[in-house]
């Protein structure tokens, strides 16, 4: 059982506002099926019968009876849930709330440290490891309380070490040579970028120009840079030929996850450099039939949306991705975004990169995208350059909800002779199925048909999607 004390769970039942016999917006279905998806359990099994049997005292039954590591598992994926529900909704996290939810964060380091053949996140958790990824961190000391939660949400991934000088460094130790030492033998350094350190002398700037050196002397393919700004600053000329990220703001999670891409490629290539050959676990994915043959898919939609066709979208783009296809994507909020954060979730699931995965597109005209997740590139000038672009060059194009925008997108794609799968168009909760089928002749089989009249109400959405990729597949292999 979990040694959760009595003050812990209280943290917990507020966060996740479990005082009315619910946990956050969960459904019984939803509630079982994310449980199962993190930590491989039946929360509805009797085993978890607790008073009520509501789904917050099934989680309360869930603490007592397992160990720190798989309750520190599944706790961490719901505190991820609440802050991606909070950023979706673009609600604000309150002092109050970051204060309940960083001291939550820290209980749960402390359940996850025990080992578990549930401790999935760490994927390289394998008796052939030779030791975690070593990450220096550099930044201003005014900084100090934001990077100092990065480095906490870092080591709670399990497989990397972040070097934190006021972790590190011992009482008496000479601190500028403990530092040089720690970058010099770093496999990463993060270089944490404000107003308060681009323009302000001292050792930060000394940290920059010896990590720049010792970069320098990388293969040309190394990670070894990465910046990461923590405000609105300005990059350093010595960095400007480098990718650098905003960890700030609506971005701050995005760019987290973004993060760990990068990390987790570096980590293959130090395995490599130190021959590994387990290093492969890291993007090895066993092809499936499926796989076989690799599609481009674009989904794309409305940008206000109703929560089933947030949730749709979600499927879709991970159905995309789990059937071994890359994602085309228009960078906009509301289904753009939705089938991003879906495909996001089966690259991770697959140990996979999200930047070989998906594809966003911008036009110069606006070129910063509702979201960062996945590999961004500049076409066109115009917004409908951007888009004729896009379907010119995928194979198939799902299409869910909308208006006159994507009216026009499917209006191209017919036009061009993509195939084109469409689930509904004006309101976002219904579907014109007529309207439709008109523009649809030709070109879609029965397979689908039923499932594009049935989108509403609480018709599984899951298997919508399922069938809206499974048709596109279909229909890109008949065309060939």
């Amino acid at each position: 059982m979990s040694d959760l004390s009595s003050t812990e769970k209280l943290k917990f039942e507020k966060i996740f506002g479990m005082d009315s016999g619910y946990v956050m917006d969960f459904s019984n279905k939803s509630f079982s099926e994310f449980v199962m998806e993190n930590v491989e359990i039946e929360i509805f099994d009797s085993k978890y019968n607790y008073a009520s049997n509501s789904k917050a005292n099934r989680l309360r039954k869930f603490w007592q009876i397992e160990s720190n590591a798989v309750v520190g598992e599944l706790l961490l994926a719901l505190l991820e849930y609440w802050v991606t529900d909070k950023q979706i909704k673009d609600l604000a996290i309150t002092p109050e709330e970051q204060i309940l939810y960083d001291a939550c964060l820290k209980i749960v380091e402390r359940l996850r440290e025990e080992n578990s053949k549930h401790h999935r996140r760490n994927i390289w958790s394998n008796s052939d490891q030779k030791r975690p990824l070593k990450v220096f961190i550099s930044y201003a000391s005014q900084d100090r309380p934001t990077v100092r939660k990065l480095s906490q949400r870092l080591v709670t991934e399990g497989w990397i070490d972040a070097w934190l000088d006021e972790a590190k460094l011992l009482p008496g130790q000479d601190w500028r040579i403990r530092i040089e030492e720690a970058v010099e033998t770093s496999d990463i350094v993060i270089i944490c970028l404000s107003k308060n350190s681009v323009s302000k002398e001292g050792y930060v700037q000394k940290e920059l120009r010896y990590a720049r050196e010792i970069a320098l002397e990388k293969p040309d393919d190394t990670i070894f840079l990465i910046p990461l700004r923590l405000d609105d600053c300005n990059i350093p000329r010595g960095l400007r030929f480098y990718q650098w990220a905003d960890y700030f703001g609506s971005k701050k999670d995005d760019t987290y996850f973004a993060l760990l891409e990068s990390l987790k490629l570096r980590y293959a290539q130090m395995q490599k450099t130190v021959g590994i050959e387990n290093a492969s676990t890291i993007s090895k994915v066993i092809p499936t039939q499926q796989e076989k043959q690799r599609f481009r898919i674009m989904v794309t939609g409305g940008k206000v949306i109703s929560k089933i066709v947030e949730k749709l979208a979600f499927d879709v783009g991970y159905q995309v991705i789990l059937r071994g296809h890359t994602l085309m994507n228009n960078g906009t909020r509301g289904v753009d975004q939705f089938s991003a954060i879906g495909a996001f979730k089966a690259c991770r699931e697959k140990n996979i990169l999200a930047n070989d995965e998906i594809q966003v597109f911008r036009p110069k005209e606006g070129q910063i995208p509702d979201f960062d997740i996945g590999k961004l590139e500049i076409i066109g000038q115009t917004y409908d350059e951007r888009r004729n672009y896009v379907i010119d060059n995928s194979d198939a194009i799902i299409i869910l909800s909308g208006g006159y925008g994507t009216r026009g997108a499917a209006d191209y794609t017919l036009s061009v002779g993509k195939p084109l799968i469409p689930i509904g168009i004006g309101d976002s909760t219904e579907v014109a199925v007529e309207f439709w089928q008109s523009m649809m002749e030709g070109l879609i089989g029965e397979i689908g048909r039923d499932d594009l009249k049935k989108i509403g109400g609480n018709y599984n959405k899951e298997r919508i999607a399922i069938n809206a990729v499974i048709l596109a597949e279909i229909l890109v292999r008949n065309r060939k």
